[in-house]
C-alpha cells in the first residue's frame, strides 16, 4: 500500500485482519500459552520512526506496533487493515511480527507435471 494512502489513515480506528494473536510468555521465557483472540481495535498513528509508515497502537492493551508500507495490503471499509504479517501480543508488552504468505498465491492451484517414464 502506498506511504501517501496509508498516511490518510491517521486517526482512524481500525481491525488488524488476520486478527492479532495473545500469547502469555511464562516468567522463565521458555513456557507459553496461546489465549483466546479478542478482536481489540486499534488507532493508526504517526511514527517516530522515519524508516516506518504507521504505528498502530491497541486502544485496550497498549500494545503498539509500528508498519512499512511495505507490511500493508490494503484498507477494507468499514475499518479492517489487511497485513502482510501475523501480530502476536504478548504479556510482556511486545508485539511479534510473522510474515505470511501472500494471499493471492496463497490458494493458487498448483498444475500437475507430466510424469516422466522410469528409465
Amino acid at each position: 500500500m502506498k506511504k501517501s494512502e496509508l498516511k490518510k489513515l491517521i486517526g482512524s480506528i481500525i481491525k488488524p485482519r488476520p486478527p492479532v494473536r495473545r500469547v502469555e510468555v511464562g516468567f522463565d521465557g521458555r513456557g507459553h500459552r496461546i489465549l483466546p483472540c479478542v478482536d481489540y481495535n486499534w488507532e493508526v498513528e504517526v511514527s517516530p520512526n522515519p524508516k516506518t509508515a504507521i504505528r498502530i497502537h491497541c486502544l485496550a492493551t497498549g500494545h503498539f506496533v509500528d508498519l512499512g508500507n511495505d507490511g500493508v495490503y490494503e484498507f477494507r471499509r468499514p475499518n479492517f487493515l489487511i497485513l502482510k504479517f501475523q501480530l502476536t501480543m504478548t504479556n510482556d508488552r511486545r508485539v511479534l511480527m510473522e510474515p505470511l504468505p501472500d494471499p493471492r498465491t496463497r490458494y493458487a492451484r498448483v498444475r500437475s507435471q507430466p510424469q516422466r517414464p522410469a528409465r
